[in-house]
């Protein structure tokens, strides 16, 4: 598993040099859902509630692992780094990359790094607490080529695919879940693409 934030990569493939590493227990909240919110309003004069629909809460991400550095100057340079991430309170683009593929979430911080240098100049453990306001983990954009193509959904919420298809082209139909389909009998010039 590999964690891209600001252009700092925490490395948790046991790789031989990482300057960031994540540790066994160093990775949570990306597997998993997240807390589900809704109202409770009661049914005047029987039993229960209405049943009213749920909406997801934002996701909690924690990194944590060592820093490796060469040297005091090399630590400095590598926990200010660091501690510059997400520094202006913005929001980022996380990117983890598994065995079963890239993911993106927009996060923020939760708090700011926590740091604890273990040997001066050498090694320091961190803690990094962020929060994704929008739960949903994004996967990577696919393109196809072909007359007959699969769209498959990996992701950890319903979604629809978005389909563009680019010219030079006949008519095509597309078919949905359920045999939906679109027939499309407009001709694509080169150059020319329509979004579905």
């Amino acid at each position: 598993m590999e964690v891209h934030l600001e252009g700092l990569v925490f490395d948790g493939t046991g790789s031989p040099s990482p300057t960031y590493t994540l540790s066994s227990d160093g990775l949570e909240g990306l597997f998993g859902g997240s807390g589900v919110r809704r109202d409770d309003v009661a049914r005047a004069a029987q039993h229960g509630s209405f049943a009213l629909p749920g909406y997801r809460d934002g996701r909690g991400i924690m990194l944590g692992g060592n820093v490796y550095s060469d040297g005091p100057f090399g630590q400095d340079r590598d926990l200010a780094a660091l501690s510059s991430v997400l520094g202006d309170g913005g929001r980022g683009v996380l990117t983890f990359q598994s065995e079963g593929g890239t993911r993106w979430a927009t996060v923020e911080l939760a708090r700011s790094p926590q740091v604890e240098i273990l040997v001066y100049g050498r090694v320091a453990r961190y803690q990094l607490q962020l929060r994704a306001p929008d739960p949903r983990l994004y996967g990577e954009t696919q393109v196809h080529t072909g007359s007959t193509v699969d769209a498959h959904h990996y992701g950890n919420f319903p979604a629809s695919p978005v389909v563009e298809v680019a010219g030079p082209r006949a008519a095509y139909t597309i078919t949905g879940p359920g045999g939906r389909t679109v027939q499309v009998t407009q001709a694509l010039a080169d150059g020319q693409s329509h979004r579905i």
